[in-house]
């Protein structure tokens, strides 16, 4: 055992990791452990499909699991995912990555790039900001319009001017829902052949758009999906990248072998076609409820609600509402939405897209919280992003 003496402030042993880090927060995701298997608990609040598995998947779950050898390392490319991917997208095999969830992928692509530049939507998922942090790349931002979200009309100026190292666009874009112009995109990717785009398209399903024909023929673009919006496999932390072979050779330079479990491979093998099947169900679903309640958040609550392609709305709200307390509260009505504080651009609730039950009660709570605190007076805002 090392010899580890006192140091004069009494601490044992003093780490010392690269000085970036000290000037990072960790990134937080709001959770309530009970809420998690409380079947009562309404969670709107990460964009996860609430629609239940079809009962031939959950009747037949116990059979999968019981067949996986748990002492065997799992497959290191997921060989037998990828080739029910790549039957069902028509795409080869050669062309599929999988991760442990798209946040996964993204981390693998940050790394690659570590140091260099990134450009980034402003209004945008907040992991990409964290990421570039973590791997100290300088951050190019792209400002959107702020009338409707999408990119503004010199993005393919401003990119071809800025020259990033890596640009990278949530499409549908998360959190405001709309997809940004593909015009635009394709200009700037055919103008910076160097530069790689990276199209995180974990809303595809229920935007029905793809850059996917561009990821197969170009060098310089990936495509990511996840298992975990419409296919609702969130838990299981499956992402897919889709390029050319050059490209995911150089993630597969750097990804860990054993990144994707026994469990969440054999589960998404054998149901990979029952939930092909499935999703079209779920999009009319979403589709139907997301016309409802952007109707109801407009009409009723007198919020000015953003267009989606998505499964969740994008709502802007009074600068006066305090979001915190209203979480708090909401919470404590077994409610869980999420709001964005963006500081001098005001303040956003994101709500998820549920079942039509989850999208009342969380429709009543939140009309009761907010008379409430109407009524209390209680409604400055202080809460922070």
């Amino acid at each position: 055992m090392p010899n580890v003496s006192k140091t004069n402030d009494s601490t044992f042993l003093q780490i010392t990791p690269r000085e970036s880090i000290s000037d990072i927060s960790s990134y937080n995701v709001a959770y309530d452990a009970d809420a998690l298997v409380d079947p009562e608990f309404v969670k709107l609040d990460a964009n996860e499909n609430t629609y239940p598995l079809p009962d031939k998947i959950r009747n037949m779950l116990n059979e999968v699991v019981h067949q996986v050898p748990l002492s065997r390392y799992p497959d290191p490319l997921a060989t037998k995912l990828r080739q029910k991917i790549s039957n069902s997208m028509n795409v080869d095999i050669n062309n599929l990555l999988i991760g442990n969830g798209s946040d996964e992928l993204l981390s693998l692509i940050f790394l690659a790039y570590f140091g260099k530049r990134v450009a980034i939507p402003t209004f945008s998922y907040p992991i990409y900001y964290h990421l570039a942090k973590v791997y100290e790349m300088e951050v190019i931002d792209i400002n959107l319009l702020e009338t409707n979200f999408d990119l503004p009309p010199d993005t393919y100026e401003q990119l071809v001017k800025d020259k990033p190292d890596l640009v990278i666009f949530a499409y549908p874009n998360n959190p405001t829902g709309n997809c940004f112009s593909e015009r635009e995109i394709l200009a700037a990717i055919s103008a910076l052949p160097k530069t790689l785009f990276v199209i995180d398209e974990a809303y595809h399903d229920f935007s029905r758009k793809t850059f996917v024909s561009h990821a197969l023929t170009l060098p310089n673009v990936i495509i990511l999906r996840t298992l975990s919006k419409a296919y609702g496999l969130a838990a299981l932390r499956v992402g897919i990248a889709i390029a050319t072979p050059e490209i995911l050779d150089v993630l597969l330079k750097i990804k860990i072998p054993y990144n994707v479990g026994v469990l969440s491979q054999a589960i998404a093998s054998a149901f990979f076609e029952d939930l092909q099947k499935h999703i079209p169900t779920v999009i009319k679903n979403n589709d139907l409820e997301r016309k409802r309640i952007s109707k109801i958040l407009s009409d009723n609550f007198k919020f000015k609600v953003f267009h989606s392609d998505a499964n969740f709305l994008f709502v802007k709200i009074p600068d006066v509402i305090d979001i915190s307390k209203l979480t708090l509260d909401l919470l404590k009505q077994k409610v869980q939405l999420r709001f964005f504080n963006y500081r001098e651009h005001g303040l956003y609730l994101r709500f998820s897209i549920g079942t039509s039950h989850d999208n009342d009660i969380a429709l009543a709570s939140l009309k009761s919280l907010l008379a409430q605190l109407r009524g209390n007076g209680k409604s400055k805002s202080s809460a922070s992003e």
